[in-house]
């Protein structure tokens, strides 16, 4: 019989998890820094879209965020704070407000093309929807221009409404999201993989993407959204054996050792797939 385990227990089962799925595979990693996510974006003198611009700033750039804001800004169904940042421009440091949505969530700094010259993989949410998920676009930028983009459905932090007795609770859930390039290379392709994990009690929407960049262009290879239930847990793990690539998927029932002839916390594999993919000259192809 599987009952329910506390949620602590559960979130650190599947953050051991995720961690053990990455720990043969140690590549780039995402950036702490901060980058401009918009094309051309304006720094104004405010926290508002009617401030004057101080400045401009190109994708890519890198910026030092100072504070946030209690302002929030709404815009293509993304609800953000503004953030009061400053950059360097041309050798001289500038400072001023721009709003969250214009952020990058996530960049990796690589010399993909291998011209001693990097390029930057940045991670964006772009548009919202009605529910938790949101459009968003993994960028390949070069000297301050998009070379390349591709977009992805993901989830990101939202609101959301319970209730306690007969009062109505909002609360926001926070995502992470988690991208890094992989080790092993095949032909001139690198390898993206990006999670995003949702800590939520009874229900774990969890997003895997894999891409292959080799500087000049981005393409996917697999994806999988499929999400976890209460007392369940999932890990992906990728292998590249040139010229194929494995993503191997594991889902687990997990058993908190109370139920008939249960002496300790343990795991039933319920699902072990393999897919593989090859590269084709052109692309990589499932087979």
């Amino acid at each position: 019989m599987i009952k329910k385990i506390k949620f602590t227990t559960l979130l650190i089962f599947v953050m051991l998890l995720i961690l053990t799925a990455n720990a043969e595979y140690v590549g780039a990693q995402s950036s702490s820094d901060n980058y401009i996510f918009g094309d051309v974006v304006n720094l104004r003198s405010e926290p508002s879209i009617s401030a004057e611009s101080i400045a401009r700033l190109k994708i890519g750039t890198k910026i030092e965020i100072i504070s946030k804001t209690e302002v929030i800004y709404t815009q293509n169904k993304l609800s953000y704070n503004w953030f009061k940042i400053k950059a360097d421009i041309d050798g001289k440091e500038v400072s001023g407000y721009i709003w969250g949505g214009l952020i990058a969530r996530e960049a990796i700094v690589d010399d993909f093309d291998g011209d001693q010259s990097d390029e930057i993989l940045l991670l964006g949410i772009t548009s919202g929807s009605d529910y938790s998920t949101k459009t968003a676009e993994l960028r390949l930028v070069k000297n301050g221009k998009i070379i390349t983009s591709v977009k992805l459905e993901l989830i990101d932090n939202y609101e959301f409404e319970s209730y306690a007795g007969m009062k109505k609770i909002k609360r926001d859930l926070s995502f992470s999201i988690r991208a890094e390039v992989l080790s092993d290379k095949i032909n001139s392709f690198s390898f993206v993989r990006i999670d995003v994990e949702a800590p939520m009690y009874g229900y774990f929407p969890n997003y895997f993407y894999l891409f292959a960049t080799d500087g000049s262009s981005i393409f996917q290879i697999a994806s999988d959204d499929s999400e976890c239930g209460e007392s369940s847990a999932k890990k992906i793990e990728v292998k590249i054996r040139d010229p194929y690539v494995f993503i191997r998927t594991f889902k687990y029932l997990i058993y908190d050792g109370e139920g008939p002839g249960e002496t300790d916390s343990q795991t039933e594999v319920k699902e072990d797939k393999t897919l593989k993919y090859k590269y084709n000259g052109r692309r990589f192809v499932a087979q």
